[in-house]
């Protein structure tokens, strides 16, 4: 899968999972499905969010055994 916001548009548009996660996982934020309608006013109606790094993160990853798009919002405290 490439890492490009139009590929991201495309999975969600195809009805893929998503998932939504506002932290770092290592300090135990959590990822929870999110609709694709939800996850479509993300890409084009909220903040930048993008593939790399940022406050806003997109990434491929897999949740309950599937592969899925994530969105991950951080925090200036997400940073200490």
């Amino acid at each position: 899968m490439e890492n490009t916001k139009q590929a991201a548009l495309q999975w969600v548009k195809d009805g893929k999972p998503c998932t939504y996660r506002y932290g770092l996982a290592y300090r135990g934020a959590k990822a929870r499905r999110i609709s694709n309608e939800e996850a479509l006013n993300k890409l084009t109606n909220e903040k930048s969010w993008g593939f790399g790094m940022g406050f806003y993160e997109l990434s491929w990853s897999k949740f309950e055994g599937e592969s899925c798009l994530e969105f991950n919002e951080l925090h200036e405290n997400d940073l200490y």
